[in-house]
C-alpha cells in the first residue's frame, strides 16, 4: 500500500490555519514534526500539478510513527 502526500490548495490563505494548527501540534508535542511533511501547501492554482508529481510517496511503514505508543 502506498500512502500519498497530500496537497492543499491554499486560495488566498484560506487554508493558513490549518496550517498554523498543524504547526502548533507539533510545537505542543501532540505530534511528530515528520508529520508536517505529509501536507504540502500550494498558493497558486498553476503549481498544483508539479506539487502532485513531485509529492513523497509514503510506504505502509509510514504507520509506525503515526500511532500512539
Amino acid at each position: 500500500m502506498i500512502i500519498f502526500e497530500k496537497n492543499i490548495l491554499n486560495t488566498n490563505g484560506f487554508y493558513n490555519p490549518l496550517k498554523e494548527m498543524l504547526e502548533k501540534c507539533v510545537s505542543e508535542n501532540f505530534m511528530n514534526g515528520k508529520h508536517l511533511q505529509m501536507w504540502t501547501f500550494v498558493n497558486e492554482l498553476e503549481n498544483v500539478i508539479s506539487s502532485i508529481k513531485n509529492a513523497a510517496d509514503w510506504n505502509k511503514e509510514v504507520i509506525n510513527f503515526a500511532t500512539y505508543r
